[in-house]
């Protein structure tokens, strides 16, 4: 199956689960009818397995282009799980996103590294939120 074939077959459910979420980038929280189907990891880091919900934020354009998602860093990376955590913590699925990475990659991150960058996150909105 080529790349092509691969996406045909999954984007029915990749659809799917865009339409089960609430609709806003999952980012910034802003309301906005063009949102993308982002995958954390990277077509061309899994050709055929990057197609799976732990995989999928939705995003406006302005977050999807922006640095904190362009760039593949670590640190990048558990901003976007953490964002996975908070915003769809019934799809988020931490050894299943790193398994598909590399069969070797569970020590590549950790729980407890996504736990405390979305209290991180979830406290800086509040603060935001309520002028603290």
């Amino acid at each position: 199956m080529n790349a092509r074939q691969y996406y045909n077959s999954i984007k029915k459910d990749r659809d799917a689960w865009a339409k089960s979420m609430r609709q806003g980038c999952m980012l910034c929280g802003k309301p906005n009818k063009r949102l993308d189907i982002h995958e954390i990891l990277r077509k061309s880091q899994a050709p055929k397995a990057w197609a799976f919900p732990a995989n999928y934020l939705l995003l406006d354009r302005g977050c999807h282009e922006s640095s904190e998602i362009a760039a593949t860093t670590r640190e990048n990376l558990i901003t976007q799980l953490a964002v996975k955590l908070i915003r769809d913590p019934e799809n988020y699925d931490l050894q299943k996103w790193l398994t598909t990475r590399h069969s070797k990659a569970t020590q590549y991150l950790s729980e407890t590294e996504i736990h405390s960058r979305a209290l991180l996150l979830t406290a800086q909105k509040f603060q935001t939120q309520f002028r603290l």
